[in-house]
């Protein structure tokens, strides 16, 4: 990515750290130019983080300054010296970090770990496949001295878990509870974890917490299930307006289909006189459909928002009016006419 600024100028070195003070690792202080040095590394992570999520489909940029500069984690940038006719650019962004996590292994039990994290991961779109992940990634590794498989990612996508399968053999993922993504070789030869709730009995020999396989998901052809790890992992939360809604699209499809197979019987010929069909629709143990009362329409939640209007309503023929009736305005009163509510069946704790 390019800047209106010289990325060569700001940068020294190809591969560089910064921390939460938003300065080069290497940075001389300087009184007078350290403004301008924080300023400019600030402009290059919140671009870099704004196409980081932009690219991995993420609804808010996880790198950022202001996130840098709350927390100590380091964020590795890497360079292109040649880049923009000399001036330089930016290729790719890897933000670490340390956070206490609750992970669970093969047997089912969960262990109290502050693993080091692969926060954020990105390289620009033209520069792929060129070994620049590889050597981003690896001067990660080396300045943290971690091994791939003690790595926890958070939310990785498909690239990123298809690079660490290829570079680093990385294929068996244990399947959590959060977002973050761990390997089956994640506990070997680790000092620091400890012990937590167990979820199942460590005497068992089988593996109670299968594996997954990122080849046998991401593998073309086949119909393969929604996995359940990294960012698939998380239970959305359900809606209730959405389930009201439905309950309301399906009842008005049910009236509308009651019409329609009233229709089709009016519609045959029949013996019975006019003053029997009111019985016969009983005998079907079904209400006539110009009698329904709103309050016999399904509610599911409390207050004035949940009055909605009945869909498909029959005008009402003044031949079926009950005797007595024209008390109110027309000759119908107001409880008998179908689509209008009456506010006496629609009290709430609000009133």
């Amino acid at each position: 990515m390019e800047f209106n600024f010289s990325v060569n100028a700001l940068f020294k070195e190809k591969l560089v750290k910064v921390k939460n003070n938003l300065l080069p690792e290497n940075h001389l202080p300087d009184r007078r130019g350290d403004g301008d040095v924080v300023a400019k590394i600030s402009t290059v992570l919140d671009k870099m983080g704004v196409v980081s999520a932009k690219a991995q489909g993420l609804p808010v940029a996880i790198t950022s300054a202001a996130k840098l500069r709350n927390t100590d984690h380091v964020v590795y940038i890497l360079t292109d010296p040649e880049g923009n006719k000399g001036h330089g650019t930016v290729v790719g962004i890897l933000k670490v970090g340390r956070k206490k996590l609750f992970v669970y292994d093969l047997s089912g039990s969960q262990w109290e770990m502050d693993p080091l994290c692969v926060l954020d991961f990105y390289v620009h779109e033209s520069k792929q496949r060129s070994g620049n992940g590889r050597a981003l990634f690896e001067y990660m590794l080396k300045d943290q001295q971690a091994n791939p498989h003690h790595l926890a990612l958070d939310q990785p996508s498909e690239i990123f878990l298809s690079f660490m399968c290829k570079h680093y053999g990385l294929d068996s993922i244990i399947p959590q509870t959060n977002s973050f993504v761990v390997y089956d070789s994640f506990f070997d030869g680790r000092s620091d974890k400890a012990r937590g709730s167990s979820g199942f009995s460590s005497n068992s020999k089988t593996s109670r917490n299968p594996v997954q396989s990122v080849k046998a998901m991401s593998r073309s052809g086949e119909m393969t299930p929604m996995p359940t790890y990294g960012r698939h992992s998380a239970k959305k939360a359900g809606s209730v307006m959405a389930e009201y809604m439905q309950d309301q699209y399906k009842g008005a499809q049910n009236g509308s289909r009651q019409g329609s197979h009233a229709t089709n019987h009016q519609s045959t010929p029949a013996k019975t006189s006019s003053s029997d069909s009111p019985a016969s629709e009983e005998t079907n143990g079904q209400e006539p459909q110009s009698q329904i009362r709103p309050s016999s329409l399904p509610q599911k939640l409390n207050g004035p928002s949940s009055i909605s209007p009945v869909a498909d309503v029959s005008p009402i023929n003044q031949g079926d009016l009950p005797d007595g009736a024209g008390d109110g305005p027309n000759g119908v009163t107001p409880e008998e006419v179908p689509g209008k509510l009456d506010l006496k069946f629609h009290h709430t704790h609000l009133w």
